[in-house]
């Protein structure tokens, strides 16, 4: 046990120097071993100047307005544009669920360190903004890096069938293709999985 807490902690302080010493760890064109002050969003252990663009932000802009049916929801703080769609589903949660976690590729994270790595893996579910989480045969959530935003599905047992709601939402600049866009895609794999 102590060798393990020792190894964590030197794993730990090998990943924040690495930053320190321009040794970056990087997934998807971003720098997961960067870290800011969560309170003042500084960087603490990297210099931004020496990053690729759009490796770190460590400007965090509050949205205040979303776009979709419901425009007029609480928005998150963040994020800079957001839109939504609902669908219903006709089989069970649980089928609905596994058919749109295939369609867009959703990892557990079990699967996530099985694919990358348990460091990589790991870090994915740590900030890396994935999530995955299910009460089988009442709900499921999971989150996604999706293009230049993040693609979240809830999944929970409706009144006959499944109810999907799919929220894309973009933190920061999107230097991607436009959020209309995106949930035009979006609306065509979700509704091409659950035929």
């Amino acid at each position: 046990m102590k060798n393990i807490t020792l190894l964590t902690a030197g794993l730990a302080a090998f990943i924040l120097v690495g930053c320190a010493n321009d040794q970056h760890v990087y997934y998807q064109g971003k720098c997961l071993s960067c870290m800011n002050n969560p309170m003042t969003g500084e960087p603490v252990n990297y210099d931004p100047d020496t990053l690729p663009a759009g490796a770190m932000d460590s400007s965090r802009p509050v949205a205040s307005r979303t776009s979709g049916a419901d425009a007029g929801m609480a928005t998150l703080p963040g994020v800079s544009e957001r839109d939504e769609l609902r669908m219903s589903y006709s089989g069970d949660v649980d089928s609905a669920a596994a058919l749109l976690k295939n369609a867009f590729g959703y990892l557990t994270p079990q699967e996530a360190v099985a694919q990358h790595g348990t460091m990589a893996g790991g870090m994915m579910f740590n900030g890396g903004g994935y999530t995955f989480s299910a009460v089988p045969g009442t709900t499921y959530s999971m989150t996604r890096v999706y293009f230049d935003g993040s693609l979240t599905t809830l999944v929970s047992k409706g009144k006959s069938g499944a109810d999907v709601l799919l929220t894309y939402s973009v933190y920061g600049r999107n230097e991607g293709p436009s959020v209309p866009a995106v949930m035009q895609r979006v609306e065509r794999v979700a509704n091409d999985a659950l035929r």
